[in-house]
Protein backbone atom coordinates (compact mmCIF):
# COMPACT_ATOMS: atom_id res chain seq x y z
CA UNK A 1 0.00 0.00 0.00
CA UNK A 2 1.56 3.20 -1.07
CA UNK A 3 1.57 6.38 1.12
CA UNK A 4 1.58 9.72 0.25
CA UNK A 5 2.19 12.67 2.92
CA UNK A 6 1.60 16.26 2.32
CA UNK A 7 2.83 19.19 4.47
CA UNK A 8 0.35 22.16 4.82
CA UNK A 9 1.00 25.07 7.10
CA UNK A 10 -2.20 26.35 9.57
CA UNK A 11 -2.44 29.65 10.13
CA UNK A 12 -3.82 30.56 13.69
CA UNK A 13 -6.33 33.32 13.32
CA UNK A 14 -8.40 34.88 16.27
CA UNK A 15 -11.97 35.92 15.77
CA UNK A 16 -12.43 39.69 16.04
CA UNK A 17 -15.94 39.05 17.25
CA UNK A 18 -15.57 36.11 20.03
CA UNK A 19 -12.10 35.39 20.18
CA UNK A 20 -11.74 32.21 19.49
CA UNK A 21 -9.01 31.08 17.79
CA UNK A 22 -8.99 28.62 14.55
CA UNK A 23 -6.86 27.67 11.87
CA UNK A 24 -6.11 28.56 8.07
CA UNK A 25 -4.25 26.69 5.49
CA UNK A 26 -1.83 29.42 4.63
CA UNK A 27 -2.77 29.22 1.10
CA UNK A 28 -6.44 29.72 1.54
CA UNK A 29 -5.20 32.88 4.06
CA UNK A 30 -3.18 34.51 1.23
CA UNK A 31 -5.99 34.36 -1.58
CA UNK A 32 -8.55 35.63 1.29
CA UNK A 33 -5.84 38.07 1.46
CA UNK A 34 -5.55 38.99 -2.02
CA UNK A 35 -9.48 39.05 -2.73
CA UNK A 36 -11.09 40.26 0.64
CA UNK A 37 -13.57 37.94 0.48
CA UNK A 38 -15.33 36.73 3.27
CA UNK A 39 -15.16 33.49 5.71
CA UNK A 40 -16.05 32.74 8.93
CA UNK A 41 -14.85 31.55 12.53
CA UNK A 42 -15.96 27.92 13.90
CA UNK A 43 -18.73 29.84 15.90
CA UNK A 44 -19.86 31.93 12.36
CA UNK A 45 -18.70 34.91 12.97
CA UNK A 46 -17.99 36.93 9.41
CA UNK A 47 -14.28 37.87 8.74
CA UNK A 48 -12.35 39.47 6.24
CA UNK A 49 -9.22 40.99 5.56
CA UNK A 50 -9.11 45.18 4.07
CA UNK A 51 -7.56 44.51 0.64
CA UNK A 52 -4.25 46.38 0.60
CA UNK A 53 -3.81 47.06 -2.95
CA UNK A 54 -8.05 48.22 -2.45
CA UNK A 55 -6.45 51.07 0.00
CA UNK A 56 -3.09 51.74 -1.90
CA UNK A 57 -5.77 52.50 -4.64
CA UNK A 58 -7.95 55.24 -2.39
CA UNK A 59 -4.89 56.72 -1.10
CA UNK A 60 -4.01 57.60 -4.61
CA UNK A 61 -7.29 58.60 -5.38
CA UNK A 62 -7.02 60.79 -2.34
CA UNK A 63 -3.49 62.43 -3.39
CA UNK A 64 -4.86 63.15 -6.98
CA UNK A 65 -7.77 64.89 -5.36
CA UNK A 66 -5.60 67.02 -3.04
CA UNK A 67 -3.65 67.75 -5.63
CA UNK A 68 -6.65 69.03 -7.71
CA UNK A 69 -8.11 70.98 -4.66
CA UNK A 70 -5.07 72.84 -4.34
CA UNK A 71 -4.94 73.85 -7.74
CA UNK A 72 -8.35 75.25 -6.77
CA UNK A 73 -7.18 77.53 -4.24
CA UNK A 74 -4.63 80.23 -6.08
CA UNK A 75 -7.66 79.93 -9.09
CA UNK A 76 -10.06 81.12 -7.18
CA UNK A 77 -8.37 83.50 -5.24
CA UNK A 78 -6.72 85.46 -8.27
CA UNK A 79 -9.13 84.77 -11.24
CA UNK A 80 -11.98 87.25 -12.02
CA UNK A 81 -15.56 84.90 -13.69
CA UNK A 82 -13.67 87.78 -17.39
CA UNK A 83 -10.84 84.93 -17.30
CA UNK A 84 -13.28 82.24 -17.92
CA UNK A 85 -16.35 83.65 -20.01
CA UNK A 86 -17.47 86.29 -22.09
CA UNK A 87 -18.86 89.55 -20.47
CA UNK A 88 -22.70 88.58 -21.25
CA UNK A 89 -22.42 85.74 -19.08
CA UNK A 90 -20.68 87.40 -16.70
CA UNK A 91 -23.29 89.80 -16.19
CA UNK A 92 -25.93 87.17 -15.64
CA UNK A 93 -23.86 85.65 -13.00
CA UNK A 94 -23.32 88.90 -11.00
CA UNK A 95 -27.15 89.43 -10.90
CA UNK A 96 -27.95 85.98 -9.51
CA UNK A 97 -24.86 87.29 -6.89
CA UNK A 98 -22.41 84.78 -8.30
CA UNK A 99 -18.87 87.16 -8.72
CA UNK A 100 -15.89 85.10 -8.46
CA UNK A 101 -14.73 81.25 -9.95
CA UNK A 102 -15.03 79.69 -6.81
CA UNK A 103 -18.36 80.25 -6.63
CA UNK A 104 -19.00 78.87 -9.98
CA UNK A 105 -17.06 75.77 -8.93
CA UNK A 106 -19.37 75.35 -6.13
CA UNK A 107 -22.70 76.07 -8.31
CA UNK A 108 -21.71 73.52 -10.78
CA UNK A 109 -23.21 72.27 -14.00
CA UNK A 110 -26.52 71.85 -12.86
CA UNK A 111 -26.32 75.26 -10.34
CA UNK A 112 -25.44 77.11 -13.20
CA UNK A 113 -27.89 75.72 -15.73
CA UNK A 114 -30.55 77.22 -12.91
CA UNK A 115 -29.43 80.95 -13.48
CA UNK A 116 -31.21 82.73 -16.36
CA UNK A 117 -28.89 83.43 -19.25
CA UNK A 118 -26.68 80.74 -18.47
CA UNK A 119 -26.91 77.63 -20.85
CA UNK A 120 -24.82 74.88 -22.50
CA UNK A 121 -22.61 77.39 -24.51
CA UNK A 122 -21.64 79.12 -21.53
CA UNK A 123 -21.04 76.27 -19.73
CA UNK A 124 -18.23 74.65 -22.56
CA UNK A 125 -16.85 77.80 -22.41
CA UNK A 126 -16.57 77.69 -18.99
CA UNK A 127 -15.18 73.95 -18.56
CA UNK A 128 -12.99 74.93 -21.71
CA UNK A 129 -11.24 77.44 -19.98
CA UNK A 130 -10.83 75.55 -16.57
CA UNK A 131 -9.43 72.60 -18.61
CA UNK A 132 -5.78 73.79 -18.21
CA UNK A 133 -6.00 74.12 -14.74
CA UNK A 134 -6.94 70.22 -15.17
CA UNK A 135 -10.26 71.10 -13.36
CA UNK A 136 -13.81 70.76 -14.53
CA UNK A 137 -17.55 71.61 -13.03
CA UNK A 138 -19.16 69.40 -11.20
CA UNK A 139 -22.15 68.14 -13.11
Amino acid sequence: MKQTTEIITITLVTCYSCGVPFGIEESFRQSLLQSGNTFYCTNGHNQCYTRRKNLEEQLEESRAEKKALECRIPLCESKTLYSFIQYRFVNSLNNEGVETIGQVLELGESGLMAIYGIGKIAIDEINYNLNSYNIRLKP
